[in-house]
């Protein structure tokens, strides 16, 4: 093998940063770093076994590569190699694609690494890219564990990380060590700054194990109709908590840009929503433009949501509609949906048809809708409208009287269980009429025709 000597004039090894106890192992000259490919040793960048001797299990050693690019090779990386006859590798290569430049590659020193290192010292390798500093950063200059609710990692650029299903930003791997103290019911927050549905019809993020393959440990949630920035939630269930203590984990995903992820413990948890609270809100006053397929995932509400906030035979959850258009549909409407598979309806479609804006769309919850939703949770779902706000409001809370419902007392409009409307503002005594057997949304209460 072709090997290449660089011998530019260097920062000398092991000299003190100015972070104490961080050693600059080694600086390039120039910012603009050193160009390696698989055959190139930096000769001034090797560390010999007597600078390793005080070394311990758990420091790290920091590569930072100043550029890289993927027209030499599509997967640009860096890696620790032993400098002994055939360049044996230490710490196996770590891929840079979509990382932000300049990169800071950490690798880890367990006992072989470390047993490796005394015996035959290292140098950083690679291809592709431009290596500009080598660091050592020993246990005690670790940062401490972020703390619950801190956060876990965050973006240099606040446009974030661009991520596909080949990515792994290695800033944000959570170590097993690291998780030692997560909880069952602690949440993982993934902040999304953007997505690209032109890239993937289904952008998404999951959480995943670092070992081989990347297992998924927290499966992929769709970013389509979500508000920018997004921030996706994840819980922390028994089985989850025990891989990321054995494994640890880090956010993946394919069309979208991550700027942060957060730990927050049940704790920091904001209190539920009392009767009356509101239960989602649009970060936009103009709302959140939905149809047929749309599914607003901050306005998810859990099963133990709805037990939790001791929910109510006669209480109801009113849907605020910023603006509806008759351009896209004829019939803008608004329904409550279940989040389990087919997305079935729990309160029939309400038609905003010559209701001023903004609308408030009121559902009352009876006994068969309040064991749905303390069974599969709800939504608010609907099309031709923006929704920018979703409220609980109980028997005794102030202000139901001004809600309006979107059709008189005396008119209600008959679907199918599906949500297909079979009849418009009819007479509710004689709604029934001609319908074939099977189950029926008549105004809001389900009705079984045989």
């Amino acid at each position: 093998m072709m090997r290449t000597f660089i011998s530019a004039a260097v920062i000398a090894a092991s000299v003190l940063s100015a972070n104490a106890g961080t050693k600059v192992l080694w600086e390039s000259e120039t910012p603009e770093g050193v160009q390696i490919d698989w055959g190139t040793m930096i000769h001034e960048a090797v560390i010999t076994p007597e600078q390793c001797a005080d070394y311990k299990v758990g420091d790290k050693v920091l590569v930072t590569v100043a550029h890289y690019d993927t027209t030499l090779d599509a997967w640009p990386q860096v890696r620790l190699t032993s400098p002994v006859d055939g360049w044996p590798v230490i710490c196996p290569a770590q891929v840079l694609n979509d990382m932000a430049e300049p990169a800071v590659i950490t690798f880890e020193i367990d006992e072989d690494v470390l047993e490796v290192m005394q015996e035959e010292g290292f140098f950083p390798s690679g291809n592709a890219c431009w290596l500009s500093k080598m660091e050592l950063v020993t246990e005690g200059d670790e940062p401490e564990e972020p703390a619950a609710g801190n956060v876990l990692w965050k973006s240099e650029n606040p446009e974030g990380v661009q991520i596909d299903w080949g990515t792994m930003i290695h800033e944000a791997v959570i170590t097993p060590e690291q998780c030692a103290n997560y909880k069952v019911g602690d949440k993982v927050l993934v902040t999304v700054a953007h997505y690209d549905t032109t890239l993937d019809a289904w952008p998404q993020v999951r959480l995943t194990s670092p070992v081989d393959g990347w297992p998924v440990i927290c499966p992929a949630q769709v970013l389509n109709d979500m508000a920018e920035p997004a921030v996706i939630t994840f819980e922390i269930d028994e089985d989850v908590l025990e891989v990321m203590q054995e494994e640890g984990f880090f956010p993946s995903g394919n069309a979208c840009w991550l700027s942060k992820m957060e730990l927050v413990t049940e704790g920091d948890e904001p209190e539920e929503p009392a009767a009356g609270n509101v239960l989602w809100r649009s970060e936009s006053p103009e709302g959140i433009l939905i149809d047929w397929g749309t599914m607003i995932h901050e306005a998810v509400i859990a099963p133990e949501q709805c037990v939790d906030y001791d929910y109510k035979v006669g209480d109801a959850i009113a849907v605020t509609v910023a603006h509806y258009d008759m351009s896209i549909s004829d019939w803008p409407q608004v329904r409550i949906t279940s989040p389990i598979d087919g997305w079935p309806v729990i309160c029939a479609p309400q038609l905003l048809n010559d209701m001023p804006e903004p609308a408030v769309i009121k559902f009352e919850i009876d006994e068969d809708v309040l064991e749905v939703m303390q069974e599969e949770g709800f939504f608010p779902s609907g099309n031709a409208c923006w929704l920018s706000k979703m409220e609980y409001i109980s028997n005794s809370a102030d202000g139901v009287e001004n809600i309006e419902l979107g059709e008189s007392a005396t008119t209600v409009n008959v679907y199918t269980i599906q949500g297909i409307l079979v009849k418009k503002a009819v007479n509710a005594a004689e709604a029934t009429c001609g319908l074939n057997p099977g189950m029926y949304i008549i105004g809001n209460k389900k009705v079984c025709i045989r």
